[in-house]
Order: structure tokens, then C-alpha cells, then sequence
């Protein structure tokens, strides 16, 4: 199977599904290590954070930067690991209800952060809907074998 990519090894990939998963890593590992790199100074929206909201934010982006990786990971193996990529989507879906949570408690966050909400609310059900397409694909193609 050396060589063969995922839709003649497995039957079926929807190269949708890989682009997204592929988008999603980089742009996680991309902004996880630009967060990192320049800490709660590099947010938009934000004033001066202290040491302690600084370091709890740097330590979290190093968990984005891996939530890249796995994004990647499975980008490459989209057919293999449905139950994987359902479940990196629902984290990402977490991770936007964990921003409504904090609208509602503390205030409207900057313009960027609500469209990062919906994005990271919205993407999810995408990646479901793509996944669904690419499960009954590849049960049929199970059953042609």
C-alpha cells in the first residue's frame, strides 16, 4: 500500500474533508506558536495582561499548537478515523461555546473573537456534514468489495 493514497488504500477520502482538517492544523499550529511567541501582547483587542493571565495564555497555545498536529495527523488519514475527527470537532465546538460563555459573563469580546466563535461553532457541524458524506461513501464501497 506504499504510495497509494488514502481513496485507493481505503475506498473513499473526500478531499474537502482533508483540505479543512489540513486548514484547520495550520492555521492552529501557526497562530498557536505566534500566541507562544508574543503572549497576551500579540491578542487583539486586549490591554496588559498580567503575568499570570500572560503565562496561563502562552501554556494553552502550546494545546492549540498540538490540536494542529492532530488536525494534520488526520487530515492525512480522514478515512481511517472518523470517531477521531468527530471528537477534534468537538472540541473545537467546545472551545466556541467556551467563548459564548465568556461573552455572557464577562462582556462583548472584540469583533475577531465573534467571529471566531461562529467559525469555531459552525466549522464542526461542516466537518459532521462532510463526514457523513464520506461514511455512507465508503460503507458502499465496502459492500461493492
Amino acid at each position: 500500500m506504499a504510495g497509494k493514497g488514502c481513496v485507493e488504500a481505503f475506498g473513499v477520502a473526500d478531499p474537502a474533508l482533508r483540505f479543512l482538517l489540513t486548514a484547520i492544523g495550520l492555521t492552529a499550529i501557526a497562530t498557536g506558536i505566534y500566541v507562544v511567541a508574543a503572549g497576551s501582547a500579540g491578542v487583539t483587542g486586549s490591554g496588559v495582561a498580567s503575568a499570570s493571565i500572560d503565562s496561563e495564555l502562552r501554556f494553552f497555545a502550546v494545546f492549540w499548537i498540538g490540536y494542529g498536529v492532530a488536525a494534520l495527523a488526520l487530515a492525512r488519514r480522514s478515512a481511517r478515523d472518523p470517531a477521531l475527527i468527530r471528537a477534534l470537532a468537538l472540541v473545537m465546538f467546545t472551545g466556541g461555546v467556551a467563548r459564548a460563555i465568556a461573552w455572557v459573563d464577562v462582556g462583548r469580546p472584540h469583533a475577531l473573537f465573534v467571529v471566531l466563535m461562529t467559525m469555531e461553532l459552525r466549522i464542526p457541524l461542516g466537518i459532521i456534514g462532510l463526514q457523513g458524506g464520506s461514511s455512507q461513501a465508503g460503507s458502499s464501497a465496502s459492500r461493492l468489495r
